[in-house]
């Protein structure tokens, strides 16, 4: 996905698509808490790392405030592969 761009990837949070990303040979998921809860919260974090789960109110309090060691996804981006969209 050479041509996905930061703005196809908030478009696609936005209308609740989950992604898998790679940074640095990191993988991370943008995901998104069950349905059943009460409310629906993003999750972002390293796959296979339970302690790193960093919930957020909203899709656009993580486009504002997510990152990956205090650097915001989007000034990375340029270094992140997006793996796979679901």
């Amino acid at each position: 996905m050479d041509d996905y761009s930061f703005d196809d990837f908030k478009r696609d949070l936005r209308i609740g698509h989950e992604i898998e990303l790679c940074y640095k040979g990191q993988i991370y998921v943008v995901a998104y808490s069950p349905y059943d809860s009460s409310e629906r919260i993003l999750l972002f974090y390293k796959a296979y790392d339970e302690e790193s789960i960093l919930e957020y109110k909203s899709t656009e309090e993580f486009l504002q405030r997510g990152s990956i060691n205090g650097n915001k996804l989007e000034d990375l981006w340029e270094d992140i592969v997006v793996e796979m969209i679901f």
